[in-house]
């Protein structure tokens, strides 16, 4: 994966907010021993923002996606501490709505330059869509596209998923009301 140029995505899953699944030790030592290797722990909780921080500070390959952080004000934190650019946006669907954490990422304090940051200009540097720009290692230069990126998968029908549009051509409503543009990557 790092030969590649891909990034590690850690899954931490549904879990509560106490539990540690991978302890914070074996997080640092991976940053530490693979640091070309973009490291992305996908779903902090609020119980992992006091231990991801100084990791984050020592590993400048260490990401957080924040879908299960339930801090409202997490991403202006995270821009305070020098970090932003370590943090990605996600949703977490199809398992939870996206409400609360949209809200989260506009609402939270965060400077529009780094909240463009975190909600997509890093997803594109580290899936390789875009390049960075001199001096500022996480604002695309020459993208095609800028915007919210939300990076997910389906398992399973999609009727599942928790959300208070219930069918196919109301999704697509409330994407179009909303500016959605849908993109797929088939795996």
């Amino acid at each position: 994966v790092e030969t590649a140029g891909l990034p590690l995505l850690i899954d931490h899953g549904e879990r509560h907010w106490s539990q540690t699944p991978i302890p914070w030790d074996d997080i640092d030592k991976l940053c530490a021993a693979h640091h070309r290797l973009a490291v992305v722990l996908v779903g902090i909780t609020i119980g992992d923002v006091r231990n991801a921080m100084p990791v984050m500070r020592r590993h400048r390959n260490l990401y957080v996606e924040t879908h299960a952080c339930g801090l409202p004000n997490l991403h202006a934190l995270l821009e305070q501490e020098g970090l932003a650019e370590q943090a990605l946006f996600g949703t977490g669907l199809p398992i939870r709505a996206p409400e609360c954490v949209v809200g989260h990422l506009v609402c939270g304090g965060a400077s529009d330059a780094h909240l463009e940051v975190i909600a997509g200009a890093t997803a594109l540097r580290l899936i390789g869509m875009c390049e960075p720009e001199e001096g500022y290692r996480d604002v695309p230069r020459g993208c095609p596209w800028r915007g919210v990126i939300d990076i997910h998968g389906h398992y399973g029908r999609w009727e599942r998923t928790v959300s208070v549009v219930r069918t196919p051509e109301a999704v697509l409503r409330e994407m179009d009301r909303c500016g959605i543009e849908i993109g797929r990557a088939h795996v």
